[in-house]
């Protein structure tokens, strides 16, 4: 159960770090550029922030928020997404699906080398898939990602030894075949996600499938991107250069700098003094951002959504009244204005606006985000007394807000509209976001865990699964608050909702497919799965000289993207 956690909390950062926040859904173009800087000067310069070192660069192990871009730029997959967001090849050259859509066959493209000029294979490919699976690997993500790979439940709870040979199979050195337990549209967008990432076996076995992940070991040609690890120093930087033996067309950027700044709040400054080519925007700063020249300030809807999760096992939050007041109390649109200065978007939906298949109509509970006090409050006192209570005790409202005032004032808003509106006290915990993660994943199943906690709802590609079945599905890795697993008077009708998002995921026509998960969403706010607060708004600063940049609707910028990137000699931009 905790993979899933984690691995949410990692994606979420994707939309406040590197290269989305150089990105937009359309090429990053100044109109005042004025040609391509010399060599040297190709060079990016983008923080990572509250931290000092890297916990891996295994990309089916990391657990660091801040390494995602890095490792997807180091190492790549089967398929990716594309500028649009959509599938396409990648290390493969085509994929074949069976007639019952329960097996998949890849051919590998050829020439394609790892970074030390070994040839890609397809035992390569299996070993990668398997090794992401196996239980001794530990990864975040790969259970929730690739549960739909035949037996996978089986490998990671040690009752197989592996897949190889099963369900991931090799016909010869340019074949792969992957066997699924189910009908799933959504595999190929699965298989683009960051667990499924090709690793060179030989290199990985030689440093100890468990033990690998140190910069030494990434540098000995594991990677297969078209970026290489070339330095790293602990509490300095990550430098990343072009890897010359990339298959795909070559990095026009000579250089990408990422330097730790475990104080986030000197970022905004680095980026002020021209040491850095991109900076997310404080909500503080908002203004002074936008007044700045040759539109440095960028800002757009995201697939990523705040909520606040109540965990179902602990009281008061196994009375569905008393959760749905917690809901109505709250004062999105004042949050989103006040707090955010309005860079975010309250919002009432799970699935988020910018999808496809976003349903304006959905949300009906609370049906406005101004909240609603006198509701809330009738509610509370029909809660209690169903559940054989005069008043609430003290609530502890988990956090981890490393250090952003943001954050901070967002909280200490949402602990007053509850005191003021139902005259409960929520005291405030604000841990380490390290604990804080662990501490999530502990709730699973726990009546002793967490009362309540914010989290976000990101999603890895544009398809309503990754919003609903991922976090709130029977036996998902990401429900944590324990939706459908809890001893409440609605869990039933909860199990319902699991078994509509069931049918709704193997559901090949696509209307129906649509229908079953707008209901299920509709049965998810009524039942006050979580609190949707806001949308993230992408709001960001990047250096006029920086051109070329793309990314699709999840904020990812595909391999091939990377040659078209470049600086320009437009001013102002960073220097190293």
């Amino acid at each position: 159960m905790k993979g899933h956690t984690l691995e949410r909390m990692l994606l979420t950062m994707l939309f406040l770090v590197l290269l989305l926040a150089a990105c937009g859904g359309a090429a990053s173009s100044s109109p005042t550029a004025q040609g391509k800087a010399p060599d040297d000067k190709q060079i990016f310069i983008s923080p990572l922030p509250g931290a000092s070192q890297v916990d891996t660069f295994d990309p089916a192990r990391t657990q660091s928020i801040w390494m995602i871009n890095p490792l997807r730029m180091i190492y790549t997959g089967l398929v990716t997404l594309d500028e649009q967001g959509s599938v396409r090849n990648q290390l493969a050259v085509s994929a074949q699906v069976s007639d019952d859509g329960l097996s998949y066959t890849f051919t590998l493209k050829d020439g394609v080398t790892f970074s030390d000029g070994a040839p890609l294979t397809s035992n390569d490919v299996v070993y990668s898939l398997d090794r992401a699976l196996q239980p001794a690997t530990k990864s975040p993500t790969a259970l929730s990602t690739l549960s739909m790979i035949r037996d996978a439940d089986q490998l990671t709870s040690g009752k197989l030894k592996t897949l190889i040979g099963n369900s991931l199979l090799t016909p010869d050195e340019k074949t792969v075949i992957i066997k699924l337990n189910r009908k799933t549209p959504s595999f190929l967008n699965a298989l683009s996600s960051m667990c499924a990432f090709v690793l060179q076996k030989k290199v990985v076995e030689r440093y100890g499938s468990d033990s690998f992940g140190r910069a030494e070991h990434v540098q000995q040609g594991a990677g297969i991107g078209p970026f290489r690890l070339a330095q790293y120093e602990e509490g300095v930087k990550v430098e990343l250069v072009p890897d010359p033996r990339y298959y795909g067309e070559q990095p026009q950027l000579k250089k990408v700098l990422l330097p730790f700044y475990k104080n986030p709040g000197t970022i905004y400054k680095a980026y002020e003094a021209g040491q850095l080519s991109f900076t997310f925007v404080p909500s503080a700063q908002t203004e002074q951002a936008k007044a700045l020249p040759q539109q440095q300030y960028h800002q757009q809807p995201q697939l990523l959504t705040r909520y606040y999760a109540l965990n179902y096992l602990t009281k008061p939050f196994d009375n569905i009244k008393i959760r749905q007041a917690f809901a109505l109390a709250l004062n999105k649109t004042q949050i989103a204005e006040k707090v955010y200065k309005g860079t975010v978007q309250p919002t009432n939906h799970i699935v988020p606006q910018g999808m496809p298949d976003y349903d304006k109509e959905t949300g009906s509970v609370p049906s406005k985000t101004g909240g609603d006090e006198q509701q809330a409050k009738k509610l509370l006192q029909e809660g209690m007394k169903e559940a054989g209570i005069t008043s609430l005790p003290e609530i502890t409202f988990t956090v981890a807000t490393s250090g952003y005032p943001d954050y901070q004032n967002e909280f200490a808003a949402a602990q007053q509209m509850w005191q003021k509106v139902l005259g409960v006290t929520v005291k405030i915990n604000n841990v380490d976001s390290s604990l804080h993660l662990k501490e999530v994943a502990a709730s699973v199943n726990n009546p002793r865990g967490l009362q309540m906690w914010p989290a976000f709802l990101s999603l890895s590609y544009a398809d309503p699964r990754e919003a609903t079945t991922a976090y709130f599905g029977k036996h998902a890795p990401g429900n944590t608050m324990n939706y459908g697993a809890n001893f409440s008077a609605t869990v039933k009708q909860q199990q319902d909702v699991q078994e509509m998002l069931e049918r709704a995921d193997v559901t090949t026509e696509i209307e129906e497919r649509m229908r079953l998960y707008h209901t299920a969403e509709q049965r998810l706010l009524e039942d006050t799965a979580i609190i949707p607060v806001y949308q993230y708004m992408n709001v960001y600063l990047l250096k006029p000289c920086i051109q070329g940049f793309t990314a699709n609707t999840v904020g990812l910028v595909s391999p091939e993207t990377w040659g078209k990137v470049f600086v320009s000699n437009t001013s102002p931009c960073a220097s190293a």
